[in-house]
């Protein structure tokens, strides 16, 4: 590790030199980068000063420092004449920025590294010590990029890009596979909550097997499902079921002949060398979540997430009132927060009240999603799925109803999708 204490009172004699370079310090620099306390006492004085639009010298420094009675804590008017004269000049100021800010990363490591170290004590459950691990880890990464305005030439770039890459045929986003769908919302885009709602039994699983079924096979995505309704094995099932076309009634019963045999036989094939990935604990916290899908990112990278269902979860902390509407909006928060530090979509089936079943025709409204107002805000797209009152039980295939009833970004719209009964499987009409 290089000198920090001379690379400290480098810097900070580039600062007084050149105000210029002072200014960009203070964007990327923090009083608490300095190990040194006179050093630390002196920038904090210079950071208010170039907040304030005050020309820096060694003057004006000495004047703030003594205006808050700070001036022997900074070693004296002497020691910041020294701090200036004792820099060669500041054409070198990047350098020793990059040295006190790689000086102070060690030494947040190793803080962490006392703080993990402490987690082994028992006092948290093993999955718990392993999510504030990384929680601690992740936390000094953030501390580094936070606060960063991009430029608008990075800002255009980055659009252009996504624009060309689309108009050469690329999908924008993460396709539903599902047409009539993606004529609405363009694909499931990076960094987005989507939230599927519907009532029991109306089709949300079905609907998310699909989408994870093509994301992972068809798109060649990494994906992620959570299910804490349904175990690895009836998730499995529904896959089968839903590419080979054999009735998920007979896979789940063995009532295979030779033909249906071939054909699971056939897509477990595929599905087995895809990139989908299962976990069916039987509660999860957003943080639990985030913590499995940096690792999975790391390791495999990560397309798409999903939660099914989010009134399963378990809050990050619970409320002390037992109050479930507390708790469904700190689950919402932790799932957006998850879409936007990992960069991807997550999609996260909902239950929605009963409000709905007493409507003509039994569609839903943004008000139906149960337990909490937090899901519709949070939610940069919710899906709602409902069937008509006048549904008979005998069909084999029947209308599901769709409504993109918000889209942060788009516009809304009403699709109508056809439900396979048999295999559970979805797909777009209209």
């Amino acid at each position: 590790m290089q000198s920090t204490r001379a690379s400290e009172r480098a810097l900070i004699g580039a600062c007084i030199i050149d105000g210029e370079a002072a200014k960009e310090v203070v964007d990327r620099v923090s009083e608490d980068d300095f190990d040194d306390r006179e050093c630390r006492v002196v920038f904090s004085a210079i950071k208010e000063l170039v907040k304030k639009g005050t020309a820096l010298d060694i003057i004006t420094i000495t004047d703030k420092l003594q205006s808050k009675n700070n001036i022997e804590d900074a070693g004296g008017a002497a020691n910041i004449s020294a701090m200036a004269s004792d820099t060669p000049n500041s054409l070198h100021y990047e350098s020793y920025m990059e040295l006190v800010i790689g000086n102070s990363t060690y030494r947040s490591l190793r803080s962490a590294a006392t703080k993990v170290a402490e987690l082994s004590s028992g006092s948290k459950t093993p999955e718990e010590a392993m999510a504030e691990a990384e929680k601690i880890i992740m936390n000094i990464s953030k501390s580094r990029t936070a606060g960063r305005f991009a430029d608008m030439q990075q800002v255009m770039d980055e659009t252009l890009s996504r624009l060309q890459y689309m108009q050469a045929g690329g999908a924008s986003g993460v396709s539903s596979g599902i047409p009539a769908i993606d004529s609405i919302v363009g694909g499931w885009q990076r960094g987005n909550l989507i939230v599927v709602a519907a009532r029991p039994s109306i089709g949300k699983t079905a609907l998310a097997t699909a989408m994870a079924a093509d994301a992972a096979i068809q798109q060649k995505k990494s994906v992620a499902i959570f299910s804490m309704e349904m175990s690895r094995e009836e998730i499995g099932s529904r896959l089968v079921s839903s590419l080979s076309g054999v009735s998920l009634h007979d896979i789940r019963h063995g009532q295979l002949d030779m033909s249906a045999l071939t054909s699971v036989l056939d897509v477990a094939k595929g599905i087995r060398e895809s990139g989908l990935r299962v976990e069916d604990s039987s509660i999860a916290s957003p943080s639990e979540m985030r913590s499995k899908c940096r690792r999975l990112k790391s390791e495999h990278g990560l397309d798409l997430v999903i939660v099914d269902y989010l009134q399963l979860m378990a809050p990050d902390k619970s409320n002390k009132d037992g109050n479930r509407v507390y708790d469904v909006a700190d689950i919402s928060r932790g799932l957006k927060a998850l879409a936007r530090e990992l960069d991807v979509p997550v999609i996260a089936l909902s239950q929605l009240s009963r409000s709905s079943e007493y409507r003509e025709n039994n569609e839903p409204k943004l008000s139906d999603l149960r337990d909490s107002g937090a899901i519709e805000q949070d939610a940069d797209v919710v899906l709602m799925l409902w069937r008509s009152t006048d549904v008979s039980l005998d069909l084999t295939v029947e209308t599901v109803h769709c409504k993109v009833a918000k889209h942060r970004n788009g516009p809304t719209g009403k699709a109508e999708l056809m439900f396979h009964r048999p295999t559970a499987t979805f797909k777009g009409v209209m």
